[in-house]
């Protein structure tokens, strides 16, 4: 996944059908829908101006957008949940925005491709950052982009930690029910003890199937 540039440079059309921008809105679907895919509904909130804390995301009628964005790291507290900071300086970029179904990618003046994460949740906010995203199936299986160069297999009787140049790695994996949201909980490598690992867990986003990043799950933007 290609990642924004700090420079400002930082690290990570919109016709859309009726039934996505409705479920964006906060419309009520009929009884039975289904729900607009993650793509169509990102595509449904490219359009107006978005706030946080975190930032302001503008989407321009010209189909460009400038996004900015405070992108300070975070602290976890627990599988599924962080702290995420936000003491440092926005980064800016600016260029045409195109939806794709796991973010949005921005094309700077000098061609260079920034890619975002990020998704739609069932409130109606949109969250955007650098965080994962993956879309499981309905019998939560699929492999989810972990990091660059990772990936994360989740298989109906475990998980596979695949990272690139290396042989995948079976690992446990569950999901559990941690305060108001589902994780998908598995072990990974501890950077600050060799050999050892850490457990922790991606927020599992069920109208959508979804996995995102705990981080992603806070950094939610409101019109």
């Amino acid at each position: 996944m290609t990642t924004l540039r700090r420079t400002g440079r930082w690290r990570r059309s919109l016709a859309v059908a009726a039934a996505a921008a409705a479920g964006v809105a906060g419309v009520a679907l009929p009884a039975g829908a289904a729900p607009p895919s993650p793509q169509a509904a990102l595509q449904a909130a490219a359009r107006g101006t978005w706030h946080s804390r975190f930032g302001t995301l503008q989407f321009h009628r010209d189909g460009t957008a400038r996004f900015s964005i405070r992108e300070c790291g975070y602290l976890p507290i627990a599988p599924g949940y962080v702290h995420v900071l936000t003491d440092c300086a926005a980064d800016t970029a600016t260029g045409r925005v195109v939806a794709v179904p796991t973010g949005y990618q921005l094309t700077e003046p000098d061609g260079h491709v920034a890619s975002l994460t990020g998704y739609v949740d069932p409130t109606g906010s949109l969250h955007v950052g650098y965080a994962p995203v993956g879309q499981l199936t309905p019998t939560r299986t699929g492999t989810i982009d972990y990091a660059p160069g990772i990936q994360l297999v989740v298989n109906p009787t475990g998980c596979e930690y695949d990272a690139q140049g290396s042989t995948p790695v079976a690992i446990p994996c569950s999901f559990t029910r941690a305060g108001s949201r589902t994780i998908l909980e598995f072990p990974v490598p501890d950077a600050a003890v060799p050999g050892g690992t850490m457990v922790t867990g991606l927020v599992f986003i069920a109208p959508s199937r979804l996995l995102v990043g705990a981080e992603l799950a806070d950094q939610g933007y409101r019109r």
